[in-house]
């Protein structure tokens, strides 16, 4: 019931990013004539940009297609394997932790985290990607750059998922900056709020209560080091690998100690701090 929720959050998001792309495209045009088969190919194309043409390959290369499928469930299959043998049972998430306990336990799953996230980019970012543009014979296949290489947070979020960032940049980033303020910096905040606002409302469908631990990680810590430019050295790449696989294994963790507070503590007439304050915390699952 879980992974339905998230996939039909996550398609619900795609389809509001597609259509704001699709008026947002036709209002600024003199001739708005739309062809349907236009708008249907843009729904199911992998790309949140609106073009009435875009490059199309001339065949269909069937067998490229069948090896993204087996890849898809390759990765599917590992992450249970993974997430099944490497993580605690649900039956431990409720037992008492102390804040070194739960640290300790970031600590020691960072090298399952590392193959969650390059899971998950690999899934998400080529094998599904690549599975849509070659059925729909889709030509522009730039769905992400070497973020692997990158040696600053700026350079590893605009490599990352290049579909959302050029998303991002034509509505957000470019229309705050020509409509509302020419502030570059103030553009880039109001970025990082709609993007990690959204990545909360999804997560919200697997919590299912309010607990914005991902939007305080990237806001509060990852943000202020956008603005930091460091030097192309091998050891800012490493430095850029850990803080990013630590503070989204960290991330998920929480989501999880708060998930299965909620689901075998539920709160009966909450008051409103109640519903603010992490569940984990108020039912005691962490020692003070």
């Amino acid at each position: 019931m879980i992974r339905l929720l998230l996939i039909l959050f996550n398609l619900q998001v795609r389809f509001l990013m597609k259509v704001h792309s699709f008026v947002r495209n036709k209002a600024t045009e003199a001739d708005p004539a739309l062809k349907f088969s236009n708008f249907l190919y843009f729904l199911f194309a992998p790309t949140l940009i609106y073009r009435d043409h875009y490059p199309r390959t001339k065949t269909t290369n069937w067998k490229f297609v069948a090896r993204c499928f087996l890849q898809c469930l390759s990765v599917l299959f590992i992450f249970t394997v993974v997430i099944m043998n490497s993580y605690p049972t649900p039956e431990q998430w409720c037992q008492k932790f102390t804040p070194n306990d739960i640290l300790l336990i970031v600590m020691e799953k960072l090298p399952y985290g590392i193959l969650v996230v390059t899971g998950i980019f690999f899934l998400i970012f080529h094998s599904v990607q690549n599975l849509f543009a070659e059925i729909l014979r889709f030509g522009d296949r730039l769905f992400y750059q070497d973020w692997w290489n990158a040696y600053s947070f700026s350079i590893w979020l605009s490599k990352w998922n290049k579909i959302v960032q050029d998303w991002l940049y034509y509505y957000v980033y470019r229309d705050f900056r020509e409509f509302v303020c020419d502030n570059g910096a103030l553009a880039k905040l109001v970025v990082f709020v709609v993007s990690f606002g959204v990545h909360e409302w999804i997560m919200y469908s697997w919590i299912g209560g309010f607990f914005p631990v991902m939007f305080v990680i990237f806001m509060g810590v990852v943000f202020p080091l956008t603005f930091c430019e460091f030097p192309k050295w091998t050891i800012f790449n490493i430095l850029v690998w850990f803080c990013g696989v630590f503070f989204i294994n960290l991330g998920l963790l929480l989501c999880a100690f708060e998930h299965y507070a909620l689901l075998n503590a539920p709160l009966e007439n909450p008051a409103l701090w109640e519903l603010v304050c992490p569940r984990f915390i108020t039912c005691d699952c962490v020692l003070r």
